[in-house]
């Protein structure tokens, strides 16, 4: 059996401490970027609530129709954003020449996890063109690759 007094003891108090600093980290990074023109600002952090049926549609714990599957992509990227920028981003969704595909809503739910996660993006393929005075700009260039409505 091992030696009590030479395991380190947990401290509750110094690990919340560390999620307090990430808290208060989050909240003084940059939360601007520009997608189709229009400049957006997320929330520094969002409750759990936000993610849930997100993370039940893309794990198949729940089966979705395309147009539920629409209203949770709005709902989760809305949950994101500092309120009053649902027109906004009804308008850049909506483009009749330049819309919002499946896979541009995808990567940007992803890139607002890892922004609020502080994690690393890495290199994205041509989905934006890196940081500009803490705006990061994202771009379509690929076809639309929206499934088929069921309507």
């Amino acid at each position: 059996m091992a030696n009590p007094e030479a395991e380190e003891i947990f401290d509750i108090a110094e690990f919340v401490r560390g999620i307090e600093k990430d808290r208060a980290e989050r909240a003084s990074r940059p939360r601007s970027f520009e997608l189709a023109g229009e400049t957006f600002t997320h929330k520094p952090s969002v409750p759990m609530e936000v993610m849930a049926n997100y993370f039940d549609m893309t794990t198949a714990r729940i089966e979705v129709d395309n147009q539920e599957a629409i209203k949770i992509i709005d709902a989760t990227i809305l949950g994101f954003l500092e309120a009053g920028q649902e027109e906004k981003w009804h308008k850049v969704r909506t483009d009749p020449v330049n819309p919002i595909t499946y896979t541009d809503a995808h990567s940007l739910i992803e890139g607002l996890l890892r922004s609020l996660s502080g994690r690393p993006t890495g290199e994205s393929s041509d989905s934006t063109d890196g940081q500009k005075n803490g705006t990061t700009s994202l771009t379509a260039s690929s076809p639309s690759e929206e499934p088929t409505s069921n309507s």
